[in-house]
């Protein structure tokens, strides 16, 4: 190779190398590995292209969640159409709504009623079943809140149970003491803690009972759908509202009816008094005494009321069943009857 051949391959060497910080000549095998491979340099993402990246990707994310969720897509619905406030006023006013009805599911409820009856010095067996719907897991959602409240009650849950005393029980039968009625106000129908997330939903049950009679039995609820599920031999009664605050049942009073013997035994003391009453009328109207018919039947009506027979048709009843029923015994007693001594009534 001769000197001028061995300049020339030195410069092309050279023109590879490129100046490091000393100065001296390096090679940049990338440059040329590219430059032989054809391949172009790869675009390198500035900060401000990674910044519109990210915000498009949260952007999107945004959105997902937006109408992942009913509210936050109303919401921005509301937006995108310029009705930010009408939305908020409509949401505002479902949940006044929801509150209301809240408060009437839960609102505290008491009744009055007065107890009636006859014979006066029967007794009254009270109970009171206390029924609870929990709703107190849910407080934290009105909503939630709402729904459970809306469920009926479960009345297969063992209620507690509170006896009711009252003067019936503790009379005094040698004074022959009476009952005329039992006036029951501030019964609770329905009551709610302050949070208005437990409620509770009472129930009464009573036994209107008397030796020789039948027993009447009545059911208080504030539950038209617990109307006659106690079964034959149960009247229920519902606490109806008859204006703000005020609910009652339709009680009518309750007259028991007499055993047979027992009503065979109130004929014949009601007869045995009326006769004499009839026979002093006659005897002073024969001695040409004026005795006024209408005193007479007021007479008859107080000895029939005072045998327990509350119309004259009742006693009437009684008389027909023992005519047909016991004939020989009917005739029998009216024997007796006419031949028994009386004392002046007074008339």
């Amino acid at each position: 190779m001769d000197q001028n051949e061995s300049k020339m391959k030195h410069r092309d060497v050279e023109d590879l190398l490129l100046p490091d910080e000393s100065g001296k000549n390096t090679i940049d095998i990338e440059s040329e590995l590219r430059k032989d491979s054809g391949d172009k340099p790869k675009k390198i993402l500035t900060g401000s292209t990674i910044t519109v990246i990210i915000v498009a990707v949260l952007a999107a994310l945004s959105l997902i969640v937006i109408y992942s969720n009913d509210n936050l897509s109303e919401q921005f619905d509301a937006i995108l159409k310029g009705e930010l406030g009408k939305y908020k006023e409509e949401l505002r006013k479902v949940q006044e709504d929801r509150i209301r009805e809240i408060e009437d599911l839960t609102g505290n409820k008491y009744g009055s009623v007065t107890l009636f009856y006859s014979p006066q010095d029967a007794q009254v067996m009270m109970k009171q079943m206390k029924y609870t719907k929990d709703c107190s897991s849910f407080a934290a959602n009105e909503e939630d809140v709402l729904l459970c409240l809306k469920k009926p009650f479960d009345y297969t849950q063992k209620p507690e149970v509170k006896e009711i005393d009252n003067k019936s029980l503790h009379l005094d039968k040698e004074k022959k003491e009476i009952v005329d009625s039992l006036p029951f106000n501030d019964m609770p129908i329905q009551e709610a803690n302050e949070e208005r997330t437990i409620v509770d939903a009472f129930e009464v049950e009573i036994e209107i009972i008397r030796e020789g009679y039948d027993p009447r039995k009545f059911h208080f609820t504030g539950d038209k759908n617990r109307i006659g599920v106690l079964g034959e031999g149960w009247e229920s009664k519902y606490w109806d509202q008859k204006g703000p605050g005020i609910f009652m049942v339709d009680f009518q009073g309750a007259d028991l009816n007499p055993k047979p013997e027992t009503a065979k035994n109130n004929y014949m003391a009601a007869v045995k008094e009326m006769e004499c009453i009839k026979r002093e009328v006659a005897a002073k109207r024969e001695a040409g005494k004026t005795v006024n018919q209408d005193t007479v039947n007021g007479v008859y009506s107080e000895i029939l009321n005072k045998h327990e027979f509350k119309t004259v048709e009742e006693y009437n009843t009684v008389d027909n069943a023992l005519r047909t029923t016991q004939p020989e015994w009917y005739e029998g007693f009216w024997k007796e009857v006419e031949k028994m001594p009386c004392a002046a009534a007074g008339l």
